[in-house]
């Protein structure tokens, strides 16, 4: 970014100092950059560590966006080496592939700038505060394999971008505040053994796109507003053993062929407008724990195929 590039240069010149603006408060980015020039314990060079430079600077942008670090649980970060920050893995060559910060009172935004961290393969900040937008950087995360949002103050709507995210096998942004529909394009994540988006404001149908998920194991949607049928392309996802659609405004019947997913443990659909009858191929899911389909406009009688579900 733009301030690590001036960073940069910044630190080849002698003699100088970061000044902050002369009205209003530095930013964290602004305290980030001081620190990295007043207060930078680690002896760097531009020409060889610049990497070193951006994911420490780009670490720091989350810290200065606390009010209170000893409220939170990174008290030990503006020490000496960030590889032994807490919640930071590092690889052999010294570049952060792993940032993991759960239920530690983390404020404010997530930042851009770590967008910057880019051989991050794991990437949690669920169970915190952050509040504002997902950002958009996120998509530059490459090598993630598992993003966990969730349960957090998130609003706004998920990118589309993220559908670059071609490693992704976990992705949870479950009980936030987000909004709009599910990007189609989450079905290029072809990776996917987990997506769970429950608990928001999520609006639109379910996208056909979804049964592209062929690895799935766990598709997570209740709790939102969704509309429209149940989408016949989720009976072409034959690794589910978790299905959850509850309490949405889905209506139309279930589809017959949700029997013919037969790893499913877990199948609720409660609480939203479904009509039709159950249908007996539903019989066929024996290895079925838990089957709910109360509270919705379903008619007819109940299939005595259901009784093999013992």
């Amino acid at each position: 970014t733009r301030a690590v590039v001036s960073f940069i240069n910044f630190i080849t010149l002698s003699n100088q100092t970061l000044r902050y603006p002369a009205v209003g408060t530095p930013s964290p980015e602004e305290e980030a950059l001081a620190w990295l020039v007043e207060d930078y314990p680690l002896q760097l060079h531009v020409s060889t560590d610049a990497k070193r430079i951006q994911q420490r600077y780009a670490l720091l942008t989350l810290w200065f966006r606390q009010p209170s670090w000893t409220q939170t649980g990174l008290a030990d970060w503006l020490t000496d080496d960030e590889c032994a920050w807490e919640g930071i893995r590092c690889t052999a060559s010294m570049m952060v592939d792993s940032l993991d910060l759960p239920s530690n009172n983390l404020q404010g935004r997530i930042p851009d700038d770590l967008g910057l961290l880019t051989e991050l393969t794991y990437l949690s900040v669920r169970q915190n505060v952050l509040r504002g937008t997902i950002p958009l950087t996120v998509s530059r995360l490459t090598a993630l394999t598992s993003l966990f949002l969730w349960s957090n103050t998130l609003t706004r709507t998920i990118p589309s971008s993220l559908s670059q995210l071609k490693s992704l096998t976990n992705l949870d942004f479950s009980d936030n505040k987000l909004n709009g529909s599910i990007p189609d394009d989450l079905g290029l994540l072809t990776a996917l053994t987990m997506l769970q988006l429950f608990e928001n404001s999520l609006t639109g149908t379910v996208p056909d796109d979804l049964g592209l998920l062929t690895e799935l194991r766990t598709l997570a949607l209740s709790t939102n507003e969704l509309n429209g049928t149940i989408p016949d392309d989720l009976t072409l996802l034959t690794a589910l053993t978790w299905l959850t659609l509850f309490e949405n405004d889905l209506t139309g019947p279930i589809p017959d062929d949700l029997g013919l997913l037969t790893a499913l443990t877990w199948l609720t659909l409660f609480e939203n407008d479904l009509t039709g009858t159950i249908p007996s191929l539903l019989g066929q899911l024996t290895a079925i724990v838990t089957l709910a389909l109360s509270t919705n406009e379903l008619n007819g009688t109940i299939p005595d195929d259901l009784g093999r579900l013992t």
